[in-house]
This record gives C-alpha cells, sequence and structure tokens, in this order.
C-alpha cells in the first residue's frame, strides 16, 4: 500500500513538472533558452531551479571565486563578463560573455560555476532519487562543500549570478528522477562546453596584464604560464572595495 502510495506520488510530481503552465518573463526566458531548455529542462522544472536561486550583482573588479577556496555554491552568470584566470594564465574557456553562445562551440559553458565540483561531490555521495524508506532517505546527507575553486574569476563588468547552496541544489535533484537528469545535463553539457572551447582557443603566449592584475589583487602567486587568449592585453578599472548583494530571484 506504502509503495503503491508512493509510486502515484512520483507520477503526479513528474507529470506536474513536464505539463505544469508556467509564465516567464522575457528575462527569464531569455535564462532558460540558453541554459536550460537545451537540456530537457522543462518551463515548470526551470521555475523551481530558479526559486530555489538567489540574484548575486557582483561590481566591476569584484572577486567572483578565488583559485584554491571551497566552493559551496554553483553559480550561473546571467547578465555581464567575467574573466578567468589559473596563476595568471587567462583562460577564455572560463569566463563569460555576451556572444560566446554563438561566438564558441562550447558556447557560454564559462557562465556556469562550481558545477564540476558540485556533481563530482554529488557522484562520491549516496544515489539521491527519493526513496520510500524514510530512514533511507535520512541517511542521504546532503553535498558538502569539500571542492576547490580551479580558477580566479573576476567580474569584468558589473555582473549579475544566480546562486545555489550545494544544500539547495541537492534538494532539487531529490525532487524527481527526471529533475537530477535535466539538471545533470545542464551542468555537464557545460563542463564538456569548456573542454571544447579551451581546445578551440589553446594558443601560445604569455599571461596577459589583466590576468596578472586579477591574481596580485586577490592574492594568488602569479606563474609565467602560457596564455590561451589572443589579444587580451587592455587593463580593466579595479574598484578595491566591492560589493555583492543577494536577492531572491522570484
Amino acid at each position: 500500500m506504502l509503495f503503491s502510495a508512493v509510486n502515484t506520488q512520483k507520477i503526479i510530481t513528474i507529470l506536474h513538472e513536464r505539463k505544469g503552465n508556467v509564465v516567464l518573463s522575457p528575462r527569464q526566458e531569455e535564462i532558460y533558452n540558453e541554459h536550460f531548455q537545451p537540456h530537457g529542462v522543462t518551463p515548470k522544472q526551470f521555475e523551481k531551479i530558479m526559486s530555489k536561486g538567489k540574484l548575486k550583482v557582483i561590481k566591476s573588479g569584484g572577486l567572483v571565486s578565488r583559485q584554491g577556496d571551497e566552493m559551496t555554491t554553483v553559480q550561473l552568470v546571467v547578465k555581464g563578463s567575467t574573466r578567468a584566470s589559473v596563476t595568471g594564465r587567462h583562460l577564455t574557456a572560463i569566463g563569460s560573455k555576451p556572444g560566446n553562445r554563438s561566438r564558441f562551440a562550447g558556447g557560454d559553458s564559462g557562465a556556469w560555476i562550481g558545477e564540476m565540483g558540485f556533481l563530482q561531490s554529488m557522484w562520491m555521495k549516496k544515489p539521491i532519487f527519493p526513496v520510500a524508506d524514510k530512514e533511507d532517505n535520512e541517511e542521504m546527507s546532503d553535498v558538502k562543500g569539500n571542492a576547490r575553486a580551479l580558477s580566479t574569476i573576476v567580474a569584468v563588468d558589473d555582473v549579475e549570478i544566480i546562486e545555489w547552496t550545494y544544500e539547495d541544489m541537492s534538494e532539487l535533484m531529490r525532487t524527481s528522477g527526471d529533475m537530477q537528469a535535466a539538471l545533470t545535463r545542464s551542468m555537464t553539457a557545460a563542463i564538456v562546453g569548456k573542454v571544447a572551447n579551451f581546445m578551440m582557443s589553446k594558443q601560445a603566449g604569455m599571461p596577459t596584464v589583466a590576468a596578472l592584475i586579477d591574481n596580485w589583487k586577490h592574492g594568488r602567486q602569479i606563474d609565467d604560464d602560457e596564455d590561451d587568449n589572443e589579444d587580451d592585453v587592455e587593463v580593466p578599472v579595479v574598484r578595491r572595495n566591492t560589493t555583492a548583494v543577494n536577492h531572491r530571484y522570484m
């Protein structure tokens, strides 16, 4: 009886995710079409995903992530540009910029930040599909933020980021098998896109001036590594006092 009731509830949840009516604003529709719809996320699932996220505004020159720091969130850049570097080496594939979707084979894969660490942590845990046994559910610990940032990412201009804690993201994953599969595809596609973009843009060079400033400003040692970008030598205005404002997105 309990098994039948649980399965019925799962079926209702899945049908609601697939068929539920949602009205998106033009801005929400733009985010959905670029980052979620191509990977099978339904509008209803998207609505739930965004309701768990927080809008974070980072001013120009502000730090998005620092190489080596512990990661506890998954982030998605939805407005503005970011620059990424690893010990002074500018990596275009990990940065985000309007137009990258059509410019690069892997799209704007750098818009996702922290997705690799989250998925790695998730795969190291027990399966997080919903289960009938309450005790089993309690034993399934939330994904913990033990991954480390692979790069330093700085806002080139004012950027808007949607941010989910690992706990919120793992809760979304537990909603249903469909939700877990769709979100996993979205984030895995970003990882594959970064690899593709890196391979396409790789070429020799010295660390850029902008990347050197980023690493100096945010306290990381610089190596004389090669740069994968062609001629990004402009120095943006860097503000030492930056602020981040958090809002519920929906």
